[in-house]
Protein backbone atom coordinates (compact mmCIF):
# COMPACT_ATOMS: atom_id res chain seq x y z
CA UNK A 1 0.00 0.00 0.00
CA UNK A 2 1.29 3.09 -0.68
CA UNK A 3 2.00 6.43 1.63
CA UNK A 4 0.88 8.64 -0.42
CA UNK A 5 -2.40 9.19 -3.19
CA UNK A 6 -1.42 10.65 -6.23
CA UNK A 7 -3.87 12.40 -9.09
CA UNK A 8 -3.57 14.82 -12.19
CA UNK A 9 -5.02 18.07 -11.64
CA UNK A 10 -4.96 21.12 -13.77
CA UNK A 11 -2.23 24.12 -13.07
CA UNK A 12 -4.48 27.79 -12.18
CA UNK A 13 -7.80 25.51 -11.47
CA UNK A 14 -9.35 24.85 -8.24
CA UNK A 15 -8.51 21.07 -6.40
CA UNK A 16 -11.15 19.32 -4.55
CA UNK A 17 -9.52 16.32 -1.95
CA UNK A 18 -11.69 13.75 -0.68
CA UNK A 19 -10.73 11.78 1.88
CA UNK A 20 -11.91 9.41 4.46
CA UNK A 21 -10.80 10.39 8.09
CA UNK A 22 -10.97 7.95 10.84
CA UNK A 23 -10.27 8.49 14.57
CA UNK A 24 -8.86 5.15 16.85
CA UNK A 25 -10.46 3.38 14.02
CA UNK A 26 -13.94 4.78 13.76
CA UNK A 27 -15.35 7.41 10.80
CA UNK A 28 -15.33 10.66 12.16
CA UNK A 29 -18.13 12.98 12.09
CA UNK A 30 -18.59 16.68 12.53
CA UNK A 31 -17.86 17.22 16.09
CA UNK A 32 -15.29 14.50 16.16
CA UNK A 33 -13.03 17.54 14.77
CA UNK A 34 -12.07 21.13 14.81
CA UNK A 35 -10.40 21.38 11.57
CA UNK A 36 -8.17 20.32 9.10
CA UNK A 37 -4.88 21.83 8.00
CA UNK A 38 -3.28 21.89 5.07
CA UNK A 39 -0.17 22.72 3.56
CA UNK A 40 1.07 22.63 -0.82
CA UNK A 41 4.46 22.87 -1.55
CA UNK A 42 5.77 22.54 -5.11
CA UNK A 43 8.25 20.35 -7.11
CA UNK A 44 10.57 20.32 -10.17
CA UNK A 45 9.83 16.16 -10.23
CA UNK A 46 7.61 13.62 -9.53
CA UNK A 47 10.87 12.15 -7.22
CA UNK A 48 11.26 15.45 -5.06
CA UNK A 49 7.71 15.21 -4.29
CA UNK A 50 7.62 11.80 -3.47
CA UNK A 51 11.20 12.12 -0.96
CA UNK A 52 9.81 15.61 -0.03
CA UNK A 53 12.80 17.05 -1.16
CA UNK A 54 13.82 20.79 -1.70
CA UNK A 55 10.13 21.47 -2.30
CA UNK A 56 8.45 25.46 -1.98
CA UNK A 57 5.37 26.26 -0.22
CA UNK A 58 3.38 27.84 -1.94
CA UNK A 59 0.96 30.18 0.14
CA UNK A 60 0.53 29.54 3.84
CA UNK A 61 -1.35 26.86 5.64
CA UNK A 62 -4.74 26.69 5.43
CA UNK A 63 -7.29 25.99 8.32
CA UNK A 64 -10.59 24.58 7.10
CA UNK A 65 -13.16 24.11 10.09
CA UNK A 66 -14.94 21.34 10.29
CA UNK A 67 -18.22 22.33 9.94
CA UNK A 68 -16.98 23.66 6.41
CA UNK A 69 -15.35 19.87 5.33
CA UNK A 70 -16.67 17.34 6.87
CA UNK A 71 -19.97 15.49 7.05
CA UNK A 72 -21.33 13.40 9.53
CA UNK A 73 -22.39 9.98 7.07
CA UNK A 74 -19.87 8.71 4.81
CA UNK A 75 -20.43 9.79 0.82
CA UNK A 76 -20.94 7.85 -2.40
CA UNK A 77 -21.74 10.19 -4.69
CA UNK A 78 -20.23 11.14 -8.59
CA UNK A 79 -17.11 12.95 -7.20
CA UNK A 80 -16.05 9.34 -5.43
CA UNK A 81 -16.78 7.40 -8.63
CA UNK A 82 -15.63 3.48 -8.04
CA UNK A 83 -12.80 4.06 -5.24
CA UNK A 84 -14.75 1.69 -2.83
CA UNK A 85 -18.08 1.21 -1.50
CA UNK A 86 -17.55 3.05 2.27
CA UNK A 87 -17.00 6.76 1.12
CA UNK A 88 -15.86 10.03 2.53
CA UNK A 89 -16.42 12.58 5.23
CA UNK A 90 -13.86 15.19 4.14
CA UNK A 91 -14.16 17.25 0.88
CA UNK A 92 -11.72 19.98 0.87
CA UNK A 93 -11.38 22.69 -1.75
CA UNK A 94 -7.91 23.99 -2.14
CA UNK A 95 -8.00 27.43 -4.45
CA UNK A 96 -6.53 27.58 -7.73
CA UNK A 97 -3.48 30.36 -6.34
CA UNK A 98 -2.02 27.43 -4.85
CA UNK A 99 -1.40 25.44 -8.08
CA UNK A 100 0.24 28.25 -10.18
CA UNK A 101 2.09 26.71 -12.40
CA UNK A 102 1.78 23.93 -15.33
CA UNK A 103 4.27 20.64 -15.53
CA UNK A 104 4.87 21.08 -11.98
CA UNK A 105 4.08 18.62 -8.79
CA UNK A 106 2.46 19.11 -5.68
CA UNK A 107 1.99 18.06 -2.60
CA UNK A 108 -0.81 18.82 -0.12
CA UNK A 109 -0.31 17.70 3.34
CA UNK A 110 -3.67 17.30 5.52
CA UNK A 111 -3.39 17.18 9.37
CA UNK A 112 -6.80 17.12 11.27
CA UNK A 113 -6.85 18.55 14.64
CA UNK A 114 -8.93 15.76 17.17
CA UNK A 115 -11.91 18.12 19.33
CA UNK A 116 -10.99 16.02 21.72
CA UNK A 117 -9.07 17.85 24.85
CA UNK A 118 -5.37 16.74 24.53
CA UNK A 119 -6.03 14.82 21.11
CA UNK A 120 -2.67 14.70 19.14
CA UNK A 121 -3.10 15.87 15.40
CA UNK A 122 -3.34 13.30 12.86
CA UNK A 123 -1.81 13.32 10.13
CA UNK A 124 -3.35 11.86 6.58
CA UNK A 125 -1.70 10.30 3.93
CA UNK A 126 -0.48 13.59 1.49
CA UNK A 127 -1.61 13.66 -1.92
CA UNK A 128 1.16 13.88 -4.97
CA UNK A 129 -0.52 15.81 -7.54
CA UNK A 130 1.00 16.47 -11.08
CA UNK A 131 -0.28 19.73 -12.76
CA UNK A 132 -1.12 19.66 -15.92
CA UNK A 133 -0.70 23.53 -17.58
CA UNK A 134 -4.00 25.34 -18.51
CA UNK A 135 -5.40 26.46 -20.84
CA UNK A 136 -3.38 30.11 -20.08
CA UNK A 137 0.00 28.22 -19.91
Amino acid sequence: MSNFREANIVAETPVILLDRIELAGVVSVIADITNVKTRIFQYASYQQAVDDASGTEIGTEIATLAAACMFNALQTDAMWGNRDKLGYNCRLTITAARFPSGGKYYRACNVVQPSAVGAEPVTLKPWILYALPSAID
